[in-house]
């Protein structure tokens, strides 16, 4: 095998010491076709990219947008001001947002939990007919969070939850 490879190369040397300036013009034009070749694949690949992120971006801006219209990033901002506090409330047959809220020392009765994934708190509330107490999310990521959950076998039986849109 080498004996083939010395052969070639000696072949390709003689050429080469017979015309020097015409392999000389030849590689510098193969060089700059190249490297021509070479740049304008790469312009298109990064303008691919670039078009990809953006796709991308706009496609998790769509899949984070709840019932409201309002992203989940934009949620996350708001997360920042101050939770409303509600203190010693009792709730009755009502539905009962957490997002933005501080519950304390209040009582739930027969009520609807609604939870989009915002920041709240909720401090000694009481949940009487915890048999009756209903959780509901609009928000695709909580929703898939509670399926999982659920598939685990993390809720005591009969505990109801409905999951708005991925059911």
């Amino acid at each position: 095998m080498w004996d083939a490879i010395t052969s070639q190369f000696k072949k390709e040397l003689a050429v080469v010491k017979k015309a020097p300036f015409a392999c000389l013009v030849t590689s510098v034009v193969l060089g700059i076709m190249w490297v021509y070749a070479f740049h304008w694949s790469m312009v298109a690949v990064i303008s691919m990219k670039d078009d990809l992120i953006k796709a991308q971006e706009q496609q998790i801006a769509k899949l984070n947008v709840g019932k409201s219209g309002e992203t989940e990033v934009s949620a996350k901002k708001d997360s920042r001001r101050p939770l409303e506090v509600i203190e010693k409330k009792t709730f009755i047959n009502e539905k009962v947002l957490l997002d933005g809220y501080k519950y304390v020392d209040c009582i739930f009765d027969n009520v609807s939990i609604v939870y989009n994934g915002g920041f709240s708190e909720v401090i000694n509330t009481r949940v009487i007919h915890p048999e009756r107490l209903i959780f509901r999310s609009e928000s695709p990521t909580v929703n898939q969070l509670i399926k999982i959950f659920r598939g685990m076998g993390a809720f005591r039986p009969g505990f109801l939850i409905e999951l708005d849109k991925i059911g």
